[in-house]
């Protein structure tokens, strides 16, 4: 009975715990950790990767994979501030840049799902198309010659928002909240949540029971493009600028946010919630291993570590879930 409560955090969100001790751990190693500037840093860095890797969590929950979600923020980053630059408008450039990542999302869906691409390649080349482009886009914007260059001059009022509070909580975190409880509601409360866990977990058993196979996959892709375009849009109020580079290790960082957050690589299991947590988690440790001098190589070989150590408690938590639904 002692255990039980433990054993639900864990598999309802296994990085609370890691989070945790991380925390302590740098309060004590590391001076500064827990500094207001520094703890306000964590919250808005992790901000745009949590919603960036609620995309890529559900992707993972339908089997699929999205491997373009690095550029296509860089991309509506890009493409937001190019266009609030040049009108001066705010609303204009949310609504670009989140247009870019729809319609980045709708491309993916429909040769994902109607055309049977397969994902990795497909979304390896639509990375590489993304990224090209708003390399492109930036430096003819920014007018360096052709060379890579971000794209600022942003209004004042959208600098103001990314790096403002409400409550003296970051603006973008409390955005990126709201952002992840509206998906975690879609997920538990509605049938496209139900068909997406059907179709992970068995795409042919689902298509059997009647469900639309391909315009699950669409509507996920296309879900998974718009929140990869509002995570564009914060990045780009967060730096002031929109910088094609700035998407270039998200890919990596959304995806282990997700796996190390509870969610199977295979589908079906996990949820957006945990990924909240593994996305902190890893905002944490890069803070963290950087106040203590760690440079960026050695904070990528902890990185490492932690997907290892992240798929195994996956796969143990995956087991323990199928072995109680057996054992009902």
């Amino acid at each position: 009975m002692v255990r039980r409560p433990f054993t639900g955090i864990l598999r309802t969100a296994p990085m609370v715990p890691v989070l945790v001790i991380a925390v302590i751990a740098f309060a004590l190693l590391a001076d500064g950790f827990t500094s207001p500037t520094n703890l306000y840093n964590i919250l808005r860095d992790s901000s745009v990767l949590m919603v960036a890797a609620t995309g890529t969590t559900l992707v993972f929950l339908i089997g699929g994979l999205d491997l373009s979600v690095g550029s296509v923020v860089a991309g509506s980053a890009v493409g937001a501030a190019i266009a609030m630059s040049t009108t001066r408008s705010v609303l204009f450039g949310v609504v670009v840049g989140v247009v870019i990542g729809i319609v980045i999302g709708v491309l993916n869906g429909l040769l994902i799902g109607y055309a049977k691409l397969v994902p990795f390649v497909l979304t390896l080349g639509m990375l590489l198309v993304v990224r090209a482009v708003a390399y492109l886009a930036a430096a003819v914007a920014a007018g360096a010659g052709g060379t890579a260059a971000a794209v600022g001059d942003l209004p004042e009022s959208a600098t103001l928002f990314g790096r403002g509070f409400i409550a003296a909580v970051p603006n973008l975190f409390v955005l990126a909240i709201v952002v992840v409880a509206v998906t975690a509601v879609l997920l538990a409360k509605t049938r496209y949540g139900r068909y997406v866990r059907l179709v992970g977990q068995n795409e042919t058993a689902a298509r059997f029971n009647g469900v639309n196979v391909p315009f699950i996959k669409l509507v996920t892709y296309t879900i998974a493009g718009l929140l990869s375009g509002i995570a564009g849009v914060m990045l780009s109020m967060r730096l002031g600028s929109g910088n094609p580079a700035s998407g270039d290790d998200l890919l990596l960082r959304a995806i282990t946010a997700a796996i190390i957050g509870g969610t199977a690589l295979a589908g079906g299991h996990g949820g957006v919630v945990r990924t909240v947590f593994g996305a902190l988690v890893i905002i944490a440790l890069s803070s963290g291993l950087s106040l203590m001098g760690f440079q960026f190589w050695d904070q990528s070989i902890v990185l490492g570590i932690v997907i290892l150590l992240g798929t195994q408690l996956t796969r143990r938590w995956t087991r323990g879930s199928r072995a109680a639904v057996r054992a009902i």
